[in-house]
């Protein structure tokens, strides 16, 4: 669930330490975009570490290292930390 204020067009994920990013995850969204408080279906995705990179519809990106994605867990949460505080602002540019 998107919980982070902004409205997400691209989150890739790719093991952690690598540049191997994933398909834009955000294509498994009807209309191609996270909506605050919308879910995301995550796919193709193996247990494991990964770095995610995500950008929201005004341009502004982000990214994390050493996420463990888990069946139920909340990517995409402000309160968690992701992204560390830049989620909430994404003003703070954090480039890959």
């Amino acid at each position: 669930m998107n919980l982070t204020r902004h409205t997400i067009s691209e989150f890739y994920l790719a093991p952690t330490g690598t540049t191997n990013w994933g398909a834009n995850q955000c294509k498994n969204d009807r209309d191609g975009t996270v909506d605050f408080d919308e879910r995301l279906r995550i796919t193709d995705t193996p247990p494991g570490l990964y770095d995610a990179r995500l950008k929201d519809v005004s341009g502004r990106t982000c990214m994390v290292r050493n996420l463990k994605p888990r069946s139920g867990r909340n990517l995409l949460d402000r309160r968690k930390g992701f992204c560390h505080p830049a989620i909430d602002d994404l003003s703070h540019q954090h480039h890959p």
